[in-house]
């Protein structure tokens, strides 16, 4: 479980980037949440490489470009990730298949692995993930995940196989 504060929020790390600032808003009100850290801490890091590529490669150089990772509360309990942008937005033609295999607009830069398992792990955790994209005005990618009180065959953490195993034994 992960709640305000933990390895999720400590773990992500943002570098100074030209005019890059980081604010940290907090978010007092989030209830801890059942879930793997580290493959959802890959998941927002992947989002965040992302939404920087976006504003990097965005024609628009007078533009102040902005880049906000939110946390909030689900109102039917859980959380939702939030990263938006205001770079170059995604075109008409490539949304539909940013979610696919092996799918990319970086050339030899990406691999088009990134969406597709961050989708994946999503999820596994019972989430869901959704976007909307303005071409020349930026992205916004949701992560959902439902407040889940048992599945214990969800992202069990590291070492919790072995350390069930020797018990049995």
């Amino acid at each position: 479980m992960v709640g305000p504060g933990g390895d999720l929020k400590g773990g992500l790390e943002l570098q100074r980037h030209g005019d890059l600032d980081r604010t940290d808003a907090g978010a007092p009100d989030l209830e801890p949440v059942p879930m793997d850290p580290d493959a959802m801490h890959a998941c927002l890091t992947n989002l965040v490489g992302n939404a920087i590529d976006a504003c990097t490669w965005d024609p628009d150089t007078d533009k102040a470009h902005r880049i906000e990772l939110r946390a909030l509360s689900r109102p039917e309990g859980g959380v939702v990730f939030e990263v938006s942008d205001n770079g170059m937005g995604i075109s008409e033609e490539n949304q539909p298949k940013i979610l696919a295999v092996h799918f990319t607009t970086k050339g030899i830069r990406g691999t088009g692995l990134g969406l597709l398992l961050t989708r994946k792990v999503v999820e596994e955790h019972g989430g869901t993930i959704a976007f909307a994209s303005t071409p020349g005005e930026g992205t916004v990618f949701k992560i959902q995940l439902p407040f889940i009180t048992s599945q214990p065959d969800v992202m069990p953490a590291k070492g919790a196989e072995k350390k069930a195993i020797k018990e049995k034994g």
